[in-house]
């Protein structure tokens, strides 16, 4: 067997006809390595003047081809497609866009925007599969087109185009797009809140509480909507604060406010949704005025046996033109009990609490009320203050005297049961020195009830005692000129004199224990009432004397 390792082929182009049969020798080498040479006939070949026309022939049919193609892209471009684009439904943040298609189209794209876009605009978008202006949804095919658009802003005009497409030879080739859809999202609802109350909380702070429908609305997603409130402050028409993101129940408490300054508040719904802020109307505005400062400074002094001396420092804040500060003084037996007030509207900064028992302890508290027009702002309570009253002297016993004594009656006249012994008898010039004292000191006396006045003549008396030397020796001790002008006493003289005082007041008085060698005091009628006056201790009451008994056993 022979075997062809090598071919070559001779080809003549010289000889005429569009295929000719050229003879040619097959040279190959056998296995023992002889070489043969077979005749055999060729493959038929172009003629060559029909080569050369070949290639023209084949340009021409593509460039008609082409034609052909660029001609139905032009006529399908410019072919309107039928496109009927409708809104189906728009909420504030998303719209339902529905459309259908007829003609060339196998498919379409939606291009929308929140202004009307323009042709280049559309194509630009198209081609880069978006812009900045415009979004480009992917398209559907044409079994019932439509898409939802999500993420809208609310009350917004929109645009929608839908641009057709068909695919030749693989590639889309988009028709005329088409009308403009313009649709209109609805409003975002965000509730303003309601105050429901705004009240002063002490002389620095303030609440305010309020009511807000809830949010009916979703997020694209369905989600709910996240809200909080924001809270305006203003202090004397000036906004002092803007609190945000309080997400508190509905309430808020102000702090750091100055007393007596006025403040409004209003309130806003803060609302996030769809990663967009939203914020409602501001609610209606609400003012208050805090109140004043606590009372400082708060004393309590002992005055005598039956009264106590309170003081406290003036309002220091300041106060609204035209405004005016009282004072409330309050009073307990026991530090933690229950204070009542004991008087109103002070306008001093003192008080004197009077008719108390000797050797006794109050508790005292103040607040102060500031007048604003019709309207009043009062402070917390004060700390509280103790004093206690003085405790009563032990009467002291005094001898008989041995000159001038009161025979009780008649507005203080005065009888000399032995003569002039001593000068200091009615008449004489001791008795009338210690009478101009008397009439003196009467006429500095007021009072609303007899027992104040007697009060007042009895303290009085008292007070002269203590600035004077307790004897019971000398000719002056147990009269009035003895206690007004010498500055010598006993409970007798202190008796007389408060019965002179009396006298020029114009009470009829009587001389309890007169020239016995006990204790005396002075009796009346005080009120419709009988009661008694002791002007040594300065102690005035209704009824019997409660230090002593009245002695019947005249001395000897």
């Amino acid at each position: 067997m022979e075997l062809v390792l090598q071919k070559r082929v001779l080809i003549n182009l010289e000889r005429p006809g569009f295929f000719q049969e050229n003879p040619g020798l097959s040279e190959y080498t056998t296995q023992h390595g002889q070489s043969r040479a077979v005749r055999h006939l060729h493959k038929k070949e172009l003629h060559p003047m029909k080569k050369k026309l070949i290639i023209p022939i084949i340009t021409a049919a593509a460039v008609l081809m082409t034609a052909f193609v660029g001609a139905a892209v032009y006529m399908l471009r410019f072919a309107r497609a039928a496109v009927d684009v409708e809104c189906g439904s728009a909420q504030w943040n998303r719209a339902k866009i529905t459309w259908s298609t007829k003609g060339f189209a196998s498919g379409e794209v939606l291009v929308y925007s929140d202004h009307e876009p323009s042709d280049d605009e559309i194509a630009e978008c198209i081609r880069d599969g978006g812009s900045d202006s415009l979004t480009l949804v992917d398209g559907k095919e044409c079994d019932g087109a439509g898409t939802s658009l999500t993420k809208l802003l609310p009350d917004t005009d929109y645009y929608a185009v839908v641009a057709p497409y068909r695919s030749i030879f693989g590639k889309k080739v988009y028709l005329r797009y088409s009308e403009t859809l313009r649709f209109t999202t609805a409003e975002l609802t965000v509730p303003a809140p309601t105050i429901e109350k705004a009240a002063a909380e002490g002389d620095s702070a303030a609440m305010i509480m309020w009511s807000c429908e809830p949010m009916t609305e979703k997020n694209s997603d369905g989600s709910d909507i996240e809200f909080a409130y924001e809270v305006t402050v203003y202090e004397n028409g000036e906004i002092k604060t803007n609190a945000e993101n309080v997400s508190d129940a509905e309430t808020y408490e102000i702090k750091d406010l100055v007393p007596l300054a006025e403040y409004s508040f209003e309130v806003c719904t803060a609302a996030k949704a769809d990663g967009r802020e939203y914020r409602s109307d501001m609610s209606e505005n609400k003012s208050i005025r805090t109140n004043p400062s606590p009372v400082t400074g708060l004393s309590a002094e002992e005055s005598d046996t039956s009264s106590i001396t309170v003081k406290w420092n003036a309002c220091e804040d300041t106060l609204p033109d035209g405004a005016g500060a009282a004072y409330t003084l309050y009073c307990s037996d026991t530090a933690d009990g229950e204070y009542k007030a004991i008087a109103e509207n002070i306008s001093e900064t003192q008080y004197v609490h009077k008719g108390l028992s000797e050797d006794t302890e109050e508790f005292y508290k103040a607040t102060v009320c500031v007048t604003v027009g019709e309207d009043k702002y009062t402070s917390a309570q004060s700390e509280s203050a103790s004093g206690r009253t003085k405790k009563a002297p032990k009467p002291a016993v005094a001898p008989a005297p041995t000159n001038g004594s009161n025979s009780g009656g008649d507005k203080g006249t005065w009888s000399n049961n032995s003569g002039s012994a001593g000068g200091s008898g009615a008449g004489s010039t001791k008795y009338n020195e210690a009478l101009a004292v008397a009439k003196r000191l009467a006429a500095g006396i007021t009072g609303s009830t007899d027992i104040e006045k007697v009060q007042a003549a009895a303290q009085i008396v008292a007070q002269y005692c203590l600035q004077c030397t307790y004897t019971m020796e000398g000719a002056d001790y147990a009269t009035a000129y003895g206690v007004f002008v010498k500055g010598e006493y006993s409970c007798a003289g202190a008796t007389r004199a408060l019965g002179m005082l009396l006298g020029c007041m114009g009470y009829k008085w009587a001389h309890v224990n007169e020239n016995l060698y006990t204790h005396q005091w002075v009796q009346l009628t005080m009120d419709g009432q009988l009661g008694w006056a002791d002007g040594q201790i300065g102690y005035v009451g209704y009824g019997e004397f409660p230090f002593c008994e009245v002695e019947t056993v005249t001395q000897k």
